[in-house]
């Protein structure tokens, strides 16, 4: 996965502290917006500021099941509740700037909501034969732009008394490594996200006193994304032209990610009815435009959250298409965006030209030449009779 630095544009709504949805995420977004315990950001700040203990978390479920045999994960249907940050912080629970730890605890007999005050949590004996297993969840939706092939989430994960599975919309990730207590132990979920809604669990086993979960970005500025959407777009500056006009196509590529793609290529051919074509070229972001802009094909880099346009103006012929398709191949760290492919098109209409006069003199068969011939020699003899 790449890891970039860019303006957060991601999340596309803002909600009260206190409040669950289920965000937005582009591959401009950070993994870290996933992080346990924070409070989201309002764009365009690019991460949330960590909870205090003991409150609701915005985007983080959870659901306890008491049994050694656990839906491993549970559905949604399920009674999934709003997760809340722990009530009070082990000494042995690794603490982090960015993230806070979640536990599935209530209030306690004094009222206060913990997680690890012995004969105050659970009505039980402590440790427990059979486990508490708390499940955590977090759903996210994709930006329509997003193929879900190249969402790749590389999260650090610990868990009281052990984190033991993850699962990416019902799909058990493996390998998996347990991770109890402290941090370092992290995995590159990469697979099995879909259009539209995503849903992530992480199952915990808990066999008495401290319970919690917590997860975090294993890198900082880093992308959801292994690799950057780049949209194609494509325009004509008329519907339809007259022969002689001047015509103006457009071709606009944009990065929609974090990410920095390499040999980014582009092929768009002349129309046939199109003559004295120029090329020019503009950059957004990052971008340098190639020198000179045309001829096509072009290769070039594009870093992520930059932009490349490029303008073709010719003389319309009126006697060819003036059709016109310009490809894109994405290069290292790109992708072609969902929302457009890899082509864009335009078919403007043309008057056509008049086709060119033909001013020969007709040929004459021998048939038409014996019979002028005959007229002439008439014509001498009517004339040699009034003489």
């Amino acid at each position: 996965m790449k890891k970039q630095c860019g303006v957060f544009l991601g999340i596309v709504l803002a909600w009260p502290v206190g409040a669950q949805t289920i965000p937005t995420l582009s591959c401009q977004s950070l993994t870290s917006l996933l992080n346990t315990g924070i409070a989201q950001p309002i764009p365009p700040a690019t991460g949330g500021t960590k909870l205090g203990l003991d409150e609701l978390d915005p985007i983080w479920s959870k659901f306890q099941e008491y049994t050694t045999t656990p839906l491993l994960p549970p559905s949604d249907a399920e009674a999934w509740t709003q997760a809340r940050t722990a009530g009070t912080i082990e000494s042995s629970w690794s603490t982090f700037a960015d993230a806070q730890w979640l536990s599935p605890g209530g209030r306690s007999t004094t009222g206060t909501y913990n997680q690890s005050w012995p004969g105050n949590w659970w009505p039980r004996p402590n440790p427990s034969p059979i486990p508490f297993i708390n499940h955590y969840r977090v759903q996210f939706n994709l930006a329509p732009e997003v193929p879900p092939s190249v969402v790749a989430l590389d999260l650090e994960y610990m868990g009281d008394d052990s984190a033991v599975a993850a699962f990416v919309n019902g799909t058990q990730q493996l390998p998996f490594t347990p991770s109890g207590f402290s941090g370092g132990i992290h995995a590159n979920f990469n697979s099995g996200w879909v259009s539209g809604t995503n849903t992530l669990v992480f199952s915990t086993s808990d066999t008495g006193w401290a319970a919690g979960f917590l997860a975090r970005a294993h890198l900082s500025g880093q992308s959801i994304c292994s690799s950057s959407p780049i949209s194609i777009t494509k325009t004509a500056n008329q519907n339809h032209y007259e022969p002689g006009q001047l015509a103006t196509y457009t071709v606009t590529l944009t990065s929609l990610g974090l990410a920095d793609a390499i040999g980014v290529s582009l092929a768009d051919p002349v129309p046939g009815g199109l003559s004295n074509p120029v090329w020019a070229c503009s950059a957004t972001g990052a971008a340098v435009c190639p020198s000179p802009a045309g001829p096509m094909p072009k290769t070039f880099d594009m870093p992520g959250n930059s932009s490349l346009s490029f303008t073709l103006t010719g003389t319309v012929t009126g006697r060819a298409t003036l059709d016109n398709t310009a490809t894109l191949t994405p290069g290292d760290g790109g992708v072609c965006a969902a929302t457009t492919g890899c082509t864009a098109s335009v078919a403007p209409t043309y008057s056509a030209a008049p086709a060119p006069s033909n001013h020969a003199v007709p040929s004459l068969t021998s048939w038409s030449l014996a019979v002028l011939a005959a007229a002439l020699g008439l014509l001498g003899w009517k004339r040699r009779r009034t003489v």
